[in-house]
């Protein structure tokens, strides 16, 4: 087995979002250690010029096989002044043939967005990256949708083979904008809900579906080939079982999904109490008790995984109180999907950890923070091992490789 390997790197800015850029694999080996190139986008705030920006690192990590033989060295490869205020939520998606889009979505309402031409052979180096100039002025960002949703873009997810990009917005509307487009005249509404739903999370689960998560804890299916209303509402269940009699227990918010990269009936949302919850569309979408299927899936239950949903919490920080839920992602979500259901999260209370079984609540911590939140993470699709990348509230940046 080879060995886990923790490091920390300094950004000098606080990221709440990141997301891997593509790139090409590491080259022949040099005297045994082989180099490979993690591109980061990441939404970050800096405190020192009160700006917010997108900016674009590369981890150089040097390997011998499976092994981590060299610190990683982290290097700065653009920064740019984000005019649309902090960025609320990032997707990067991969066009093929080396044509990689970054979107950014902020609070006024727009997205920005960052083409780049990535070398795909082996060996490559990040400065043979090319910007396309016509995203940006000097260091400023340009804004590409504008005004798309008034009260905010909460999240975006790209479609590659629709070329569509999806945004939700705070004020409950959902719109789908061609990824060519020229200007948010070319989009078109899905759905608006007239402020009755707030959306947080979106994401593809399909070339026509797609699913998202609200501040008022509904898990929403879409078909984009029918007008009006979602296919199906279901409720994130709380992750605590018990509750102050009498009163019913709110459903907890959704802060943030994810959709198997290979099974795209398979869901993953987090929600504000630190609970997990692990979604079979195919059986939500012809169950008829979901409130009770999901009242018997907690921790502890020895009913098997055959209701629409599976809920364990994660977020206890050890006196009483539960933390957010931050980030989630499959494993295998960066890169070639397979048929692993583990789940990568980070909390609010400063823990990434991985989830083996939700319905049977396995898993393991693998790191702590004692005094920061954990906002995002990621999984590495590059490199011969298991990499987790993680941004904390001190302006950090956790790298953890075999640590799966």
């Amino acid at each position: 087995m080879p060995a886990p390997f923790l490091s920390r790197h300094f950004l000098a800015e606080q990221a709440s979002c990141v997301a891997q850029v593509p790139f090409a694999a590491a080259g022949a080996a040099e005297d045994g250690v082989a180099i490979t190139h993690n591109l980061l986008a990441m939404g970050t705030w800096c405190e020192d010029a009160q700006e917010a920006r997108l900016t674009l690192i590369d981890l150089a990590v040097g390997h011998s096989g499976d092994e981590i033989v060299q610190q990683p060295a982290m290097t700065r490869l653009a920064s740019f002044h984000h005019s649309g205020g902090r960025v609320a939520a990032l997707e990067v998606a991969d066009c093929g043939n080396g044509a990689v889009l970054v979107l950014a979505a902020s609070g006024d309402g727009s997205v920005s967005r960052l083409r780049m031409q990535v070398p795909t052979q082996p060996g490559s180096q990040p400065t043979a990256i090319q910007l396309r100039e016509e995203d940006f002025d000097g260091a400023l960002l340009l804004p590409w949708l504008v005004d798309v949703h008034p009260q905010g873009v909460a999240a975006l997810c790209a479609n590659t083979d629709r070329k569509e990009l999806l945004t939700a917005g705070a004020d409950g509307s959902l719109f789908l904008t061609p990824l060519g487009a020229d200007s948010s005249s070319s989009g078109t509404r899905l759905y608006s809900s007239a402020g009755a739903v707030t959306f947080t999370a979106a994401h593809w689960c399909g070339s026509q579906t797609a699913v998202t998560g609200s501040l008022q804890g509904l898990l929403h299916t879409w078909d984009t080939r029918q007008a009006g209303g979602p296919v199906l509402q279901l409720e994130q269940p709380s992750a605590m079982r018990d509750g102050t009699v009498g009163l019913p227990r709110l459903a907890p918010a959704i802060t943030c999904l994810d959709v198997h990269p290979a099974q795209h009936f398979c869901c993953a949302t987090g929600g504000s109490d630190g609970g997990v919850a692990l979604w079979d569309l195919r059986l939500a979408s012809s169950s008829s008790s979901l409130p009770q299927a999901a009242a018997s899936s907690f921790p502890g239950s020895k009913q098997p995984l055959q209701t629409a949903v599976s809920c364990c919490a994660v977020g206890s920080t050890g006196d009483g109180r539960a933390s957010a839920v931050c980030d989630i992602q499959f494993e295998g979500a960066g890169s070639i999907g397979s048929g692993s259901q583990r789940l990568i999260y980070c909390t609010s209370g400063g823990a990434v950890g991985v989830i083996r079984d939700v319905a049977a609540a396995t898993g393991r911590l693998l790191f702590q923070e004692p005094t920061a939140a954990v906002r995002a993470c990621c999984l590495g699709a590059a490199g011969p091992c298991s990499q987790v990348f993680a941004c904390t509230d001190q302006e950090g940046l956790l790298y953890m490789a075999n640590a799966l």
